[in-house]
Formats: structure tokens, sequence, C-alpha cells
């Protein structure tokens, strides 16, 4: 659109044998309230960041990019139909999933350990596995201590202590087996779910 000024104006009017139109005084512009503009809210910083990539269409290349204000950037990216919220730091696909690390002992050897050695009089190696080894050396020579006794006690009473030794002796393999199954579901980083 050209603008005249008003005496090409009038020259124009006469040309075409048209009576030039009385001019309006110039009125005041009326306030309006500017709606909320969601570019007014973003950081320089970020506007800054928009580069020629993220215009669709094809006039924007007649101004450098460089020459615009972050608003008229931000102007112009909206106007294209592009998103303003350009992303601060650049897009980096997630880091691929460390395989998990396999607990330092398993259950099963601390548990197997415990019942089976427990069987032939040797309660506590599970523990000491499970690295409680004050319990299973306490529970280790405990036990010696117990089965020599016993054993005393089986020979004098000529083998009838031996229905009270051998039940007792089952009860606190599987009791001791199950404290220990019980302590390893409870401490998931040293043994694993």
């Amino acid at each position: 659109m050209n603008i005249l000024n008003p005496n090409e104006k009038e020259y124009a009017l006469m040309a075409e044998n048209k009576q030039p139109e009385e001019e309006l005084p110039p009125q005041e512009p009326e306030e309006t309230i500017p709606a909320e503009d969601p570019l007014d809210a973003l950081p320089d910083a970020l506007l800054a960041d928009i580069s020629a990539e993220d215009f669709e269409d094809a006039d924007s290349a007649d101004i450098p990019l460089d020459e615009l204000t972050p608003f008229e950037r931000a102007e112009k990216l909206r106007s294209s139909g592009a998103s303003v919220y350009a992303p601060t730091e650049p897009f980096s696909p997630p880091a691929p999933a460390l395989p998990q690390e396999k607990p330092e002992r398993d259950r099963n050897v601390a548990v197997a350990l415990e019942f089976f050695l427990g069987l032939i009089g040797f309660i506590g190696v599970g523990w000491i596995y499970a690295e409680k080894a004050l319990i299973g050396v306490v529970l280790l020579i405990g036990y010696v201590l117990w089965n020599v006794l016993a054993a005393f006690l089986d020979t004098i009473t000529f083998g009838i202590f031996l229905c009270i030794h051998i039940p007792l002796h089952l009860i606190v393999v599987a009791l001791t087996s199950y404290i220990l199954y019980r302590y390893t579901k409870n401490t998931p980083e040293m043994f694993g779910e």
C-alpha cells in the first residue's frame, strides 16, 4: 500500500476528476486493554534461542533473524504456527537401563548351608555366610558344646536321652534356618528381592 502525502493525494484525485474529500481532524486512539499474551511472560533468553529452522513459512527468510528482537522473533514464530516454547537444552535420549547388579550373597545358599550342615551338627555356618559372623560363631560353638553334653547324656542314659536329643536337634536346625531365611528376606540390599 502506498502512502501519499496530502499534495500527491489531491493531484491523484484531480487526475481522476474527483473532488477531494474533507479530511477529518485526527482523533485520539481509544485506549484498549491489550489481551494477555503468553509471549510477554517469556524471558528474553528463551526467545533468543529461536532459530530459522523453527519457521515453516517461505517469507521468513527475507529478514535475517539476527536483526530481530526477541519479541519480533516470537511474533514471527507465532504467526508461522510453530510452538513458542523452544527447549532450553537440546533433547538427548534417555540413558539405557543399566543391568541390575546381582546381590552379594544368595539367600538359598545361606539357608541351605544352615540347614544341611546343621543336620550334621554345624549350626551357624549359614549365618557366617550371611555376614553375621558373631551370631554364626556363637551358634557354632554353643551347638558343638551342646552336642558334647547331649552325647554324654546319651551314653549315661543308655540311649534314652536320644528320644529328647534328636527331636530337639531337628527343631533347633529348622528354627535357625527359618530365622536366617527371614533375616535374608529383610535385607534385600545384600540378598536381593
